[in-house]
C-alpha cells in the first residue's frame, strides 16, 4: 500500500512537471514571437531614422554646393543694375 501511494505521488509529480514544461514551452514560444516583432520594429525604426537624417542633410549639402554661385551671380546682377540702371533696357524711347 505504501508503494502504491509513493507511485501515485510520483506519477502526479511527473504529470505536474509535464504540464509545467508544456506551459513553459508555450510561454517561451510567445516570448520568441514578441522578440521577433520587436527586432523587426527596431530594424525599421533604424531605417526610418536614417532616411529622416538623409532628408534633412541632403538638401543642406546641395544648398552649400550650389547656392554660392547662384547668389554670386544674383549679387553681380544687382550691382550691375545699381551702377548702370539703363543698360539692360532695350526698347527705351
Amino acid at each position: 500500500m505504501d508503494n502504491d501511494n509513493k507511485q501515485k505521488v510520483q506519477e502526479k509529480k511527473e504529470a505536474d512537471l509535464e504540464k509545467l514544461l508544456k506551459q513553459n514551452l508555450a510561454v517561451s514560444q510567445e516570448i520568441l514571437n514578441i522578440s521577433r516583432y520587436i527586432k523587426k520594429y527596431i530594424f525599421w525604426s533604424r531605417i526610418i531614422s536614417v532616411v529622416k537624417i538623409l532628408i534633412i542633410l541632403v538638401p543642406i549639402i546641395l544648398g552649400i554646393m550650389y547656392l554660392p554661385p547662384i547668389i554670386e551671380r544674383a549679387v553681380d546682377n544687382i550691382n550691375n543694375n545699381i551702377n548702370n540702371p539703363l543698360t539692360n533696357i532695350t526698347n527705351f524711347k
